[in-house]
């Protein structure tokens, strides 16, 4: 009997997996894109519909429809399983029977959880009012499974552990804790609170977000989050992205709200486009999971609130990232659920009406000011840093041409001004990972490589290129070769096979193609060999003893650069 994961993989193929994600285009016998995983110009990211694999030559990452749907989501094996099963038509009870880790128990434990409140919530005939009198329809609360913590110490508690789930086990969950005051039995973390399950990308429920109920008292927090889990990081979880991933690439944006109740009134209205970060500013994490979707965000919040400050750091990340930020025309400073339980219409209105968001710092720093020094001031300080963070130049253009209009000053002082700013530093994950092999072999020797790995497995009849005569040559200009083949193991070589495949299936001539490579091998050796003559000509005085020396030096200098010259001009025929 085959496992769910080949079941899947019989029934759904890489380009109906990731061309689900992505816009593929025919490359030869492969598909192309560009990554979602790295920002790139050009496509790089190719997709093996025969190996069922993806690699990208621009930033090294590959793998299955498995580990695509990972990255892709922002979930675990676990979870790009059960997506791609509900997408396939497989059942994975078996699994799951089969395969009881330690992290299937918290997600075990987080469910039951999510059970226990609802049952709890379906007995508050008062926590029901609250939310229907807020306009949340009574499907809604079913669909975003919201519940109640009772006003109990350890009713959760006691319910799990008669669950069979351990005490350790429910900690790890954070769904209780011990006293730091009092030392005694564990208690629970949520007590009287409207509970809001916080799912990952695959549906399954890592953490929550409980509102107090009733009268609040001074000193307790009206949001209770969750501790950080195994299963649960804030800075990487949005709330509501299981529900709304399809309909932001579908709708081509991503729109953000601050709370629990702005999302499912905002999905409740039919903008199912709308995520929240949960229990936190918008951080580089979230925004990453973002690009997956859409380049474009969308903010319908107020950012004249208490967060403006990490607000503005999250839309400068994200003009960084070459997103499109708007931001929506919402009147009153009003939330997104008291608009749309009043008028969903208005709210409808404030997305139509959105504006850049740099035209909205700009539009508001000319209505603050209240004089023509001022009015510098604050463009300079508010406006210029996020006009600086766009990465298109023509936009940077237009907006520069706009402040110097309003300032009544030349174009050129604003791009002095403009250029004086710091430049700011790309994030950790911006950059882009490295091969161990790759560092140490030049990048002609590894195409080389799997063209010989390529060519090797074809029959004899059907080879373009003699890959032992190739290895000579290679070798007879440097020793790296063998390095590289001795380096690689057998899934290596496929994706050399993979790489070689998808960039010299199509070309007119293949022999060409390896002979500009080898002149590229031969040229980097060249000039190692000249550098390495230069390093000692540095050291060998004219005039000393050492003369005979220096003008062998000089000689085989001068060689060697005419060599690198007829290279230039036989790669360059």
């Amino acid at each position: 009997m085959s496992s769910p994961v080949e079941e899947i993989k019989a029934r759904l193929g890489a380009e109906e997996v990731v061309g689900a994600y992505l816009k593929l285009e025919r490359a030869g016998a492969n598909l192309k894109a560009k990554c979602p995983l790295h920002h790139e110009k050009t496509a790089s990211f190719f997709v093996s519909t025969s190996r069922g694999s993806f690699y990208c030559f621009g930033c090294g990452e590959k793998g299955d429809i498995f580990s695509f749907v990972e990255k892709m989501e922002g979930v675990d094996f676990k979870g790009a399983l059960k997506i791609l099963a509900e997408r396939a038509g497989v059942p994975l009870t078996r699994f799951h029977a089969q395969e009881n880790d330690a992290r299937d128990r918290l997600f075990a434990a987080l469910e039951e959880a999510t059970r226990f409140f609802e049952g709890e919530f379906a007995l508050r005939a008062d926590a029901r009012k609250y939310l229907t009198e807020r306009g949340v329809l009574p499907k809604t609360i079913e669909m975003w499974r919201i519940g109640f913590a009772p006003d109990s110490w350890r009713a959760l508690r006691a319910h799990l552990l008669a669950k069979k789930f351990s005490e350790q086990e429910l900690f790890r969950a954070g769904l209780i804790k011990q006293s730091v005051e009092k030392k005694g039995e564990p208690y629970d973390v949520f007590r009287n609170r409207i509970m809001f399950p916080i799912f990952d990308s695959a549906g399954r429920v890592i953490a929550f977000s409980g509102r107090i109920f009733g009268k609040e008292e001074e000193g307790t927090p009206k949001y209770v989050n969750s501790p950080e889990t195994e299963v649960w990081r804030k800075s990487s979880a949005l709330y509501g992205i299981h529900r709304a991933k399809h309909k932001i690439r579908e709708r081509g944006y991503a729109l953000l709200v601050e709370g629990q109740v702005d999302l499912i009134m905002c999905h409740q209205a039919g903008f199912e486009n709308a995520v929240a970060a949960s229990g936190t500013a918008l951080t580089h994490e979230h925004l990453d999971l973002l690009r997956r979707f859409s380049e474009n965000l969308l903010l319908a919040y107020d950012v004249d609130a208490a967060g403006e400050k990490a607000a503005l750091r999250a839309v400068s990340a994200a003009l960084q990232k070459g997103m499109a930020v708007k931001i929506a025309a919402l009147s009153g400073g009003k939330d997104p659920a008291d608009i749309i339980w009043k008028n969903p219409a208005d709210f409808a209105h404030g997305i139509k009406n959105s504006m850049h968001f740099v035209r909205f710092l700009f539009e508001r720093a000319l209505t603050r000011a209240k004089t023509g020094r001022e009015r510098a001031r604050l463009l300079r300080d508010e406006v210029l840093p996020f006009v600086r963070d766009i990465k298109s130049a023509i936009e940077r253009a237009e907006f520069v041409k706009e402040i110097a209009g309003a300032l009544e000053v030349r174009e050129d002082a604003v791009w002095d001004d403009l250029k004086r700013l710091p430049v700011q530093q790309p994030t950790p994950n911006n950059q882009l990972p490295t091969n161990k092999v790759g560092n140490a072999v030049p990048e002609a020797v590894r195409l080389l490589a799997g063209i010989i790995f390529w060519q090797e497995k074809l029959p004899e009849g059907e080879r373009k290129v003699d890959t032992e005569k190739l290895k000579e040559e290679i070798n007879a200009i440097s020793g790296k070769l063998s390095l590289l083949l001795s380096a690689l193991g057998e899934n290596e070589r496929d994706t050399h096979i993979f790489e070689a495949e998808a960039r010299f299936a199509e070309v007119p001539s293949l022999e060409k193609e390896v002979r500009v490579l080898l002149f590229h091998i031969e040229k980097e050796e060249l000039e190692r060999k000249s550098a390495k003559i230069l390093n000692e000509l540095t050291v060998t005085e004219r005039g000393t003893a050492d003369e005979a020396r220096r003008m062998e030096l000089l000689t085989q200098l001068q060689s060697l650069r005419m060599r690198i010259e007829e290279i230039k001009r036989a790669s360059s025929a």
